[in-house]
């Protein structure tokens, strides 16, 4: 099967398989966190990790401190907790290695996730092709990505993270073949089917609805995220990009509100960085990309915007070295 054909053929709609039956604490503990109390998510699993459910309570935990970009606590939790329970913990352990710049890191515990046979694989697959992406390393990111569609094929992709992870590869697949949007739009559908009370499933949509410049469309999917959770970081983020897509002088104001919250979302960092470069406040712009690469050293957008900003500021030399360190990084990179 091509492609193109990738999710219209006899795959159909995956259910969401149950694996288990959460015990009152977890459920307490994920319900907080859904809905953005995060200190209170904090606790409970906490609580949780001194009696039974032990291993979802540390996953939970781990991904609460990396909604608030607790990075550092968050790896020297997880670190610790891995020695005892690596099934659950290799993909975030990764993914937050990656939020760093520690690609090596990170690609030794996304591989082993994904070479254990992880309940979570396919996220660590699409981590695992999002890092190749970043390192230039184009044809080894596209066997990943391939490797979620064939997964979806198979019928392997049955969680709402799986759909996600199926969705964000047909997007990054797009630029070659535009025939696989459509592919992603259903599959991050599909995923919200999954999991009515998916945020991430509807973030990507609006993601995805601005890259073909539907911004009605795109508003839709963030506000039924942030009626979820109002203070998530990445809707709150994707907010702030439907607004600048529409013109409204607001979308600083929301980027900052994720900010707030996420002091080291390098993402929000950037966006607000390119807003204060175009409107010529190049100290600014400065100021929230070297923050920004503080947290994550790699960020090729985080350089560029600075290496934008010493370019208008009449730094020739400041941009040679930038210029230098991001084909060093990743020689493709526009």
């Amino acid at each position: 099967m091509s492609r193109g054909e990738m999710l219209w053929g006899t795959a159909g709609l995956v259910a969401l398989v149950a694996v288990g039956t959460p015990s009152a604490a977890q459920e307490k503990g994920s319900a907080l966190l859904r809905e953005g109390r995060y200190e209170e998510a904090l606790a409970a699993f906490d609580t949780q990790l001194r009696g039974p459910g032990s291993a979802d309570a540390a996953h939970g935990k781990a991904m609460t401190l990396r909604t608030l970009g607790r990075y550092a606590e968050a790896i020297a939790f997880v670190e610790e907790r891995i020695k005892v329970q690596p099934t659950g913990l290799r993909t975030v352990l990764g993914e937050l290695y990656a939020d760093t710049g520690r690609y090596d890191e990170a690609r030794r515990w996304l591989e082993e996730a994904l070479s254990a046979g992880d309940l979570d694989r396919l996220r660590a697959r699409l981590r695992l092709g999002e890092l190749a992406l970043a390192s230039g390393e184009g044809e080894r990111a596209q066997e990943h990505f391939d490797g979620l569609l064939d997964a979806y094929n198979a019928g392997h992709a049955q969680s709402a993270d799986d759909l996600i992870a199926v969705g964000d590869a047909c997007r990054r697949l797009g630029a070659e073949d535009s025939g696989l949007f459509r592919d992603a739009l259903r599959a991050y559908d599909e995923a919200t089917a999954a999991d009515r009370g998916s945020i991430a499933s509807r973030v990507a949509l609006a993601e995805l609805f601005l890259d073909k410049y539907n911004g009605t469309e795109a508003r839709g999917e963030v506000q039924a995220a942030l009626a979820i959770n109002a203070s998530d970081p990445a809707a709150l983020l994707a907010l702030a990009r439907v607004e600048n897509f529409e013109g409204r002088f607001t979308a600083m104001d929301r980027a900052r509100k994720s900010l707030e919250i996420n002091p080291a979302f390098v993402p929000a960092r950037v966006f607000v960085a390119q807003l204060l470069l175009e409107l010529e406040d190049f100290e600014g712009a400065v100021e929230e990309a070297e923050i920004a690469i503080e947290t994550h050293p790699r960020s090729l957008d985080a350089l560029s915007i600075l290496a934008a900003a010493r370019y208008l500021q009449g730094d020739d030399a400041g941009f040679s070295a930038l210029e230098a360190q991001i084909a060093a990084l990743n020689p493709r990179y526009a």
